[in-house]
């Protein structure tokens, strides 16, 4: 079961991990799993323990070397060890401390021992047993105390219980958390396992586990766990039960390490550290400079996939235990110091060999296959604390679908810009495809100038309220929250990516509510301010058929450019855009392949524009999107000519769709690359072309998250209810420059239903062509007209339009309208 811990508390927020199992050190064997756990309070002193223990801790200041070693030959072991129950006698004949006479309590030898820090604890013995399923004999390393109970503060290296592994364990307050395991150790043809057991702890906490029975080595791993307390004792505790049969025999035990009377697990000075040994990084310390996601066809790198890192910190930075994430699948990192400035390769420990010639390479156990569409993956630590993290994706080759298809790496550009999104990546330049563990081809200062900048709110309970942005924040910088009419009781952030704010509230907000919330002091992972913010909040409202339509479509965006799709709500609903779902229509036209918008939560209010796109910063770099847009990072479901698809809801009902064409775009557009199309009525509900058209020049042909360039104003049928059809200006421009492109036949009937043509003639009477027809009209609204006829652009002059309409019970209106058609 997972287990929530905090990270400390700063300025009103704080930073709420991942679930124990994942980013906590965990050692899976079978189907056992042993995760870390949080820093034990600290137990007291007041034990009753021997007088040469008590002399011992008070003797030795901290940093003292404290060791000792027995192989109980001599004859005075006695003298050295305290017996506290059951019976110990050594044989002579096979040079072992035999434990004799069980005790269903338990027997205990203990021997005065102050050794914690940069420590060996050794010991070699036998045992076999008849298991009833409580047997254990239990090799305390360092105890506050010489009972060895499980009231004590300890840690303890177990074996010969039911499980047959190996383990090392903390203890305190009556509970007992596994830290390491092996697997299973097998034992001999006569059921008796010889074993040797060596535990060593460093000065920064980490704990490694090592054993070999007859030859077989067995490795528990390596975890980091803080302890607070001076040590007293280390020695032995056996339990057996009444009817066990039973061997255990010690031939040898060794101890080695510094003393410490208490405090934290944080090294004082270089003295205090092991030679060799690295400090933990602080985030970002270390990042991802390179990804080789899919090494298939290789071009002249080995076919393996890998990722890159680099100490962009001035301390030495040992990687050992680290744990690399793929999503929530994870590998751990075998070994790996780091030098500052250095690099290195990260891939399959089956993979190292192949590497090697290329860098450093710090093999990973369990290493993750890397998803070549893109996958969050990040860098923990293993006591769960991020180190740093990106969500790559093949969308970040950009339109370079050689590269993306394989044998390429994504390159970093700048190693101190901390931005995660696309502007910062690029396919390698390298001719053999990468450069891994070694500066990247496409490396060039690339500073972080644009602050975090807010993507949505969402609702994903009726007391949260998610704030999303395109960038990681700065945890440190405690955000000012004031929420008109709702009381905050927490303000926190979440692992890996840190990149929202996620405000609990003490009570649910009311439905049909609309709350403000003031967001400022934000800073994010650069040091940049962060606007502040003003924001609305309310419970959403499930859409109905054309609450939100499409409004803008990119299907060919410019060189680097994303593709994108604009969505309009007009209707009075505050919409959660994480239920809506975009499919695509099969060749028999029905829906199919549908996947949700976002599973952020997203409210989208009345009037209110949401862009959808797979790369939102490079959508930002290419494009000036409204601030008061929604931006969504996800796939769009466009093809570069015509295509079709659709706005549902998870149950198939269809909000809005479109089945759009190359054709749409204005004639005299000479290349529709970086050119979108734009909705001009969001009023009118049918497919066809005659609602679309190309944006205009003058908005930089796109306008995503803004109103169209093309877009026309809902007129006051009262105004014109005696004209039924006018004009709102007679003369036009259809030059797409954005200024009177169309001409607008206004309408206001006596009642809906009218089916309406609209034909072009000269001034002399010859006919032209239709500019609609037999169109079913609401009973007001309007037509537009760019100037084309069959997709012909008219020439200049005046022309005579024929507007006429037949209701169903026979009615039937008409009337000529006079337009001019002009240029600049």
């Amino acid at each position: 079961m997972g287990k929530i811990f905090n990270v400390g508390h700063k300025s009103g927020w704080h930073i709420r991990p991942l679930l124990v199992e994942y980013i906590l050190k965990v050692v899976r064997i079978g189907a056992v799993t042993i995760t870390l756990f949080p820093r034990p309070t600290r137990a007291g002193l007041c034990h009753v323990v021997p007088l040469c223990a008590v002399l011992l801790s008070l003797a030795f200041p901290c940093t003292l070397y404290a060791q000792y070693s027995d192989d109980f030959s001599d004859g005075e072991w006695q003298d050295r060890w305290e017996l506290h129950t059951g019976r110990f006698r050594y044989d002579p004949s096979l040079g072992e401390l035999l434990y004799d006479a069980p005790e269903t309590n338990g027997a205990s030898l203990v021997h005065a021992s102050a050794a914690l820090d940069s420590a060996v604890w050794e010991i070699e013995l036998r045992y076999g047993t008849t298991d009833d399923g409580s047997n254990f004999f239990r090799f305390y390393l360092a105890s506050v105390s010489s009972l060895f109970t499980t009231g004590e503060e300890a840690f303890y290296a177990q074996c010969a219980d039911v499980s047959g592994r190996v383990s090392l364990a903390y203890q305190n307050d009556g509970e007992e958390r596994v830290l390491l395991m092996t697997e299973p150790v097998k034992s001999g043809d006569d059921g008796i396992t010889s074993l040797k057991i060596r535990v060593e702890r460093e000065c920064d906490g980490r704990w490694s586990l090592l054993c070999d029975a007859g030859g077989v080595h067995y490795d528990g791993g390596t975890a980091v766990f803080p302890s607070t307390f001076a040590s007293v004792a280390s020695g032995f505790r056996v339990r057996m039960g009444a009817e066990s049969q039973y061997l255990i025999a010690v031939k040898s035990v060794s101890v080695e390490g510094k003393a410490r009377c208490g405090g934290d697990d944080e090294p004082d000075g270089e003295e205090d550290r092991p030679d060799g040994a690295g400090s933990s990084p602080h985030r970002h310390g270390v990042v991802f400079t390179e990804i080789m996601a899919d090494p298939s066809p290789a071009v002249a790198l080995p076919e393996v996939e890998y990722v890159e890192v680099y100490n962009r910190s001035d301390s030495v930075t040992d990687l050992s235990g680290y744990l690399l994430f793929v999503g929530d699948n994870y590998g751990t990192v075998q070994r790996g110091m780091l030098l500052p400035g250095e690099y290195a390769i990260l891939c399959a420990a089956a993979d190292s060999s192949a590497m090697s010639a290329y860098g450093k390479v710090l093999p990973v156990k369990n290493f993750r296959a890397l998803i070549n569409e893109g996958r969050v993956t990040y860098l923990a630590d293993a006591e769960g604390n991020v180190v740093t993290w990106f969500d790559y994706s093949d969308e970040w080759y950009g339109r370079d679908r050689f590269k993306r298809d394989g044998g390429w790496s994504l390159e970093r550009h700048d190693v101190d810009n901390l931005r995660c999104d696309s502007t910062l990546w690029s396919p390698s330049v390298d001719l053999s495809g990468g450069t891994p563990g070694r500066p990247n081809s496409v490396a060039r200062l690339q500073p972080d100038t644009l602050p975090a900048h807010l993507l949505s709110v969402g609702i994903p309970a009726d007391t949260l309220i998610v704030l999303l942005y395109d960038k990681e924040l700065d945890a440190s910088s405690g955000p000012q929250i004031e929420a008109e009419g709702l009381t905050v009781t927490d303000v926190y952030t979440e692992e890996p990516k840190r990149n929202s704010i996620n405000v609990v509230l003490q009570e649910p907000m009311d439905e049909g509510e609309v709350y403000t919330l003031s967001v400022s002091g934000v800073r994010d992972v650069s040091g940049l301010a962060v606007a502040d913010t003003v924001v609305r909040v309310a419970v959403p409202s499930v859409p109905e058929a054309y609450d939100v339509v499409i409004n803008e479509v990119m299907p060919r965006p410019a060189a680097g450019a994303p593709k994108y799709i604009e969505l309009y709500n007009r209707s009075g609903k505050v919409v959660d855009l994480s239920d809506l779902y975009l499919a695509r229509y099969d060749d028999d036209g029905y829906l199919s392949d549908y996947y949700a918008i976002t599973s952020q939560p997203s409210l989208m209010f009345p009037c209110q524009y949401a862009v959808l796109t797979p790369d939102v910063s490079s959508l930002r770099v290419h494009h000036n999107v409204c601030d008061s847009a929604l931006c969504v990072q996800t796939d769009v479901p466009l093809a570069a000519a015509d295509g079709d698809f659709a706005l549902i809801l998870r149950n198939g009902t269809v909000i809005d769709a479109l089945a759009y064409s190359e054709d749409w775009h204005h004639p005299w557009i000479d290349s529709t690359e970086g050119v979108a199309l734009e909705r001009i009525d969001t009023e009118r509900f049918d497919e066809s072309g005659e609602n679309w058209r190309s944006a205009a020049s003058s908005a930089g042909y796109a306008t995503p998250g803004c109103p169209n360039s093309h877009s026309v104003t809902q007129q006051d049928a009262a105004d014109g209810a005696d004209k039924l059809f006018w004009l709102t200006r007679e003369a036009f421009t259809p030059d797409n420059d954005g200024f009177e492109d169309m001409l607008e036949i206004c309408y206001a009937l006596p009642r809906d239903g009218y089916l309406c043509s609209v034909s072009v003639y000269s001034p002399n009477g010859e006919r032209i062509g239709m500019v609609s027809e037999r169109g079913l009209l609401l009973a007001s609204g309007r037509i537009v007209w760019d100037g084309t006829v069959d997709g012909r652009l008219l020439a200049v002059g005046i022309y005579v339009l024929l507007v006429e309409a037949v209701h169903p019970d026979g009615d039937m209106v008409s009337r000529k309208l006079v337009a001019v058609l002009s240029a600049r």
